[in-house]
């Protein structure tokens, strides 16, 4: 009884004890995973807060490199606008600038310069030359012919006269193969003296049509007889008994101060009235033109804008008021000493034309030379060895109205021949001249060029007085044949 109460006793307390144990056992439990889901939601924050900070810096070193390459991309934008405007300032540079390589790639710049011609020396009998003038003149070859089918319609001839300043017609060419537009024209030689290496130095022209002409009545072709100098030809300074007595051919013929007839000196004005008749009225491509006729001469220097000034000029003739029936004359040379193309480069007189200051780089139109045609019998007939002095007498005395003028203030066309038929002051030198030139055009490349003028008018006269040296009338009369067509001397 005893035993049993005891196993009873001890039964008990072994399944008290368990159950103690067992209620630790489940507390414990319930600790662990109470304090390991704390620890879980803990370390959840925790990383939730290391998540947000890495985002953070992520996205700000996103930012940080946007902005970056949003400022790359800005400074290439702004690079590629400078690039462009650097290049395209560039190319205004290259196109304005008559200079550059590229024109003279374009243009197949020619160097004149080395060119040498000896004029001492010719194969040619002067009744051969006669021949070959004669033939050439009907032939009217023209060289670079293809560049006609380019020219404009009313494109601009120039016609030189040329001599034998060879050094001087290089400088020339040079100067208008540089100038811009100058393929836009037709060029006109026309020669007194004939070579063969002069037609070598005219066939290197690439910039342009050319064609030359001949003038067939030179001292080349007569050396000693009439038009040139002939043995019975009275001295210049005989008396007028004198010469009557001695018998010589043109003792009757005298100019007005009492000078007989220089060979030399009036082919001057016979070279310029023949070539003005055959241009405009025998010379196929030119005889029905009908834009502006630019005359220029071996010793003038050419500015890259002279093309352009022209244009500008011949536009404000057919469009202004003040030039209705006037303004016959358009001249781009002058004689002063302006050289401001910024402040005077606009600035373009008009006036009567007078002929010592509006000779040079002298243009015209068609209807100008008609009416100066009508006047030829006294522009051969005036006792004055000068075409332009004999010109102004035209207009003053023959024509309808006097001739009027269109002048830059500031020279597009500058003279190089310092030592010409009437200077009497120390020549400058060729080099240094054209250094000057070249010198003004320089400084003023960035004023060269303008639509715009601005015009004013000027009232002046000069009173005429006669040169002489025109007195024989065998002059007289090979002067009017030019007008007939170039009749052949008998």
């Amino acid at each position: 009884m005893c035993y049993r109460r005891v196993l009873r006793k001890q039964a008990f307390l072994f399944i008290f004890i368990l159950f103690v144990a067992l209620w630790f056992f489940i507390k414990s439990r319930n600790f662990v995973t109470v304090d390991n889901e704390s620890n879980m939601y803990s370390n959840s924050i925790d990383d939730s807060k290391e998540t947000d900070l890495e985002l953070a810096r992520l996205s700000k070193i996103e930012a940080e490199k946007e902005a970056v390459r949003n400022e790359q991309l800005a400074e290439l934008e702004h690079q590629e606008m400078m690039r462009k405007r650097e290049e395209s300032l560039k190319q205004q540079t290259i196109e304005d600038d008559p200079f550059h390589p590229k024109h003279n790639i374009e243009r197949e710049y020619t160097d004149f310069s080395n060119f040498k011609i000896n004029f001492t020396q010719t194969n040619y009998k002067p009744e051969d030359l006669r021949e070959a003038v004669r033939k050439l003149n009907d032939e009217q070859l023209i060289y670079n012919k293809e560049m006609l089918k380019k020219l404009p319609k009313d494109y601009i001839v120039m016609v030189v006269q040329v001599h034998k300043r060879v050094e001087y017609f290089k400088e020339l060419l040079d100067s208008m193969q540089r100038a811009k537009d100058i393929g836009s024209t037709l060029l006109v030689v026309s020669h007194d003296y004939y070579t063969d290496e002069m037609n070598a130095l005219i066939r290197m022209i690439k910039f342009c049509p050319v064609v030359q002409i001949f003038f067939p009545f030179s001292l080349q072709l007569y050396p000693n007889e009439f038009p040139g100098p002939s043995p019975n030809d009275c001295p210049r300074d005989i008396k007028k008994p004198d010469a009557r007595a001695k018998g010589c051919i043109n003792a009757e013929t005298p100019d007005m101060y009492g000078h007989y007839r220089e060979a030399p000196i009036v082919m001057i004005k016979h070279h310029w009235w023949w070539k003005i008749n055959h241009v405009m009225d025998n010379l196929d491509q030119t005889k029905k033109h009908n834009g502006p006729f630019l005359f220029i001469e071996e010793d003038h220097y050419l500015a890259p804008s002279f093309v352009h000034a022209l244009r500008t000029l011949g536009n404000f003739k057919k469009s202004d008021a003040r030039c209705a029936g006037s303004c016959e004359i358009m001249t781009l040379g002058t004689y002063n000493n302006k050289q401001n193309f910024q402040t005077e480069g606009k600035r373009v007189m008009r006036g009567q034309w007078i002929s010592s200051q509006h000779n040079m780089g002298m243009a015209m139109y068609r209807n100008t030379w008609n009416d100066l045609k009508k006047c030829s019998e006294k522009f051969c007939a005036y006792d004055d060895y000068n075409w332009d002095w004999t010109l102004m007498h035209l207009s003053k005395h023959c024509l309808r109205k006097q001739l009027f003028v269109l002048l830059y203030e500031v020279p597009r066309i500058f003279h190089v021949g310092d030592c010409g038929l009437h200077h009497k002051k120390k020549c400058s030198s060729t080099k240094d001249t054209l250094n000057k030139i070249k010198g003004i055009l320089e400084r003023n490349k960035d004023y060269l060029y303008s639509d715009r003028i601005e015009p004013y008018d000027k009232h002046a006269t000069l009173t005429l007085k006669p040169n002489g040296g025109w007195g024989d009338s065998r002059d007289h009369e090979l002067c009017m044949r030019y007008t007939k067509g170039n009749e052949p001397l008998k």
